[in-house]
Order: structure tokens, then C-alpha cells, then sequence
């Protein structure tokens, strides 16, 4: 069976920022988060998904997570 979450520190990796940055995501609302005990988890879907969208859009550079709803200028 594939692994269907991610901790915090793989999803880190995955998405090229700190692990502050996506606690801050993740407190924010723009991260769903799960708690396995004290340790975070994250959705592997919805962390592939973001760290797609930001190697295509060059995002990934930046450490900038596009959030639903908002244009590119991010209104």
C-alpha cells in the first residue's frame, strides 16, 4: 500500500521551505494537518499537488505556495 501522508520533515523536503514555514502553513489553514501522537502529518496528495504546481509555475524558488482562490497577483 503507498503511503498516504507525509511527516513534517518530508514535506519539508518536498516542498523546498522550513519546517517553521510549514508549521506556519499549517496553523494559517493552507496545510491540513494530522497529529500522530506529537508528530505532524501531512496528506501526500496534497503535498505532491503543491510541489507540482510550484516546479511548474517556478514558484519552488521562492519557497511561495500558491493558496486556492488567489490570483498571481494575489488578490
Amino acid at each position: 500500500m503507498a503511503k498516504l501522508f507525509y511527516s513534517l520533515e518530508e514535506t519539508a523536503a518536498k516542498l523546498g521551505i522550513s519546517e517553521d514555514q510549514i508549521t506556519q502553513m499549517a496553523k494559517s489553514g493552507q496545510l491540513q494537518q494530522f497529529r500522530d501522537g506529537e508528530s505532524l502529518m501531512f496528506k501526500r496528495e496534497q503535498i505532491d499537488a503543491m510541489a507540482t504546481s510550484n516546479d511548474s509555475t517556478g514558484l519552488g524558488d521562492t519557497g511561495a505556495i500558491p493558496v486556492a482562490g488567489m490570483g498571481e497577483t494575489g488578490e
